[in-house]
């Protein structure tokens, strides 16, 4: 293993830490096809469907992350890409309406490539506020001022959410390396990606089995009990992962001399918090288009919108987190 990380030139922990997820879907598969012989057809064909799903989209961030930092920008731009074309699907389901828009798609491709060159007023700059000033424009020609604040104004929050807040993921990249001497940079990426997921997962299951109190109807699967159990169980892998592909337990910055594993703990929480808004977030536009999914891309899943929304918000607030304390 330690050759194979040699080779790709990645730290060691980041590649045993995804064989270790290989590992666990393995096993979580076999339970979870022995668990679907007691259901209906139905749900087991989409408990299976879910699954083989799971695996995909494991395979491809994991094989972007050993490819090297080109692929995992070229991933996480495709999945802005898609997002954003669910989004609009949403928000504007006359499709003159989205015609209208097709110019963002190239401006998020633009987007990327000043995250691939790491400047991040750039990044901050270019499409937030150059956006900001062509998508009046842009409306300005349909010749109709009814709807102009709704279009104009949803098109712009959807846009900086799947692509701007989303794009901080591989953004942790462009970071110093010695910013995690650990994990290199790919460690950050691997921690909020595998802790936000796993948030999501926990959440779901705690729910599933001892969920009794809803909190939103916004989101009617998520309950006080899944909430309250998953971010404990959050906050114990964050410790882990924290330990082992991140310098958050290592005494450095000053603040976690004396106090090792406060650093991991609020990393943890700011992900799970940011996370659970990106989550509900995404659940309030769906119910306002009146959707349960965003669409049917990813089998037993839903749509792209569904499997990014916790990233969305908690990309972003890890991004800032590192940044201002490691950087």
């Amino acid at each position: 293993m330690a050759r194979l990380a040699e080779f790709l030139q990645i730290e060691t922990p980041v590649v045993l830490t995804l064989a270790a997820v290989v590992a666990s879907l393995a096993f979580g598969s076999l339970v979870r096809i022995a668990w679907s012989r007691r259901l209906s057809r139905a749900d087991r064909d989409q408990r299976i469907a879910s699954l083989k799903t799971w695996w995909l989209l494991f395979l491809l961030f994991s094989i972007s992350v050993l490819a090297g930092r080109g692929f995992v920008l070229l991933l996480f731009a495709v999945a802005s890409w898609l997002a954003l074309r669910e989004y609009l699907d949403l928000v504007l389901p006359e499709r003159e309406e989205r015609c209208r828009w097709h110019l963002l798609y190239g401006l998020s491709i633009l987007h990327y490539v000043c995250v691939y060159w790491g400047n991040l007023p750039l990044v901050l700059s270019l499409l937030p506020v150059g956006m900001m000033v062509l998508l009046g424009v842009c409306r300005i020609p349909a010749g109709e001022p009814r709807g102009f604040i709704r279009e104009v104004s949803g098109v712009y929050w959807g846009t900086m959410l799947v692509v701007v807040c989303l794009s901080h993921a591989p953004l942790l990249l462009a970071l110093p390396a010695a910013s995690n001497p650990t994990g290199g940079t790919q460690g950050w990426l691997v921690y909020v990606v595998l802790l936000t997921e796993f948030s999501d997962i926990s959440q779901a299951l705690w729910g599933r089995v001892l969920g009794r109190h809803q909190i939103t109807l916004v989101s009617p699967h998520k309950t006080w009990e899944g909430l309250a159990l998953g971010f404990v169980t959050t906050l114990v892998l964050s410790v882990v992962l924290g330990h082992w592909i991140t310098p958050l337990t290592s005494g450095s910055p000053e603040i976690a001399r004396g106090a090792r594993f406060l650093p991991p703990m609020a990393a943890g929480t700011i992900i799970f918090a940011a996370g659970f808004l990106g989550d509900i977030t995404l659940s309030a536009v769906k119910r306002d288009a009146g959707v349960k999914d965003s669409s049917g891309m990813l089998p037993g899943q839903g749509g792209i919108l569904d499997r990014v929304d916790s990233l969305t918000l908690a990309a972003p607030a890890f991004f800032y987190f590192v940044y201002w304390l490691y950087v």
